[in-house]
């Protein structure tokens, strides 16, 4: 019987650390989303920049 508490003790931890897990995964995911967009933003703005600038230099 304690064998099977502590079976059910360990599949709750693991289900907890899996949720756990899974949620920062999708926050991480969201996070990178959200950076990739702005490195396309600072990319299209700075190759606007060198267009303005080419015949200057």
């Amino acid at each position: 019987m304690s064998e099977l508490l502590e079976l059910a003790r360990s599949a709750q931890t693991l289900r907890l650390d899996l949720e756990r897990t899974t949620r920062e995964r999708d926050r991480l995911a969201k996070s990178l989303t959200e950076w990739k967009q702005r490195a396309q933003t600072a990319q299209r703005r700075l190759s606007s920049i060198q267009k303005v600038l080419a015949p200057v230099t």
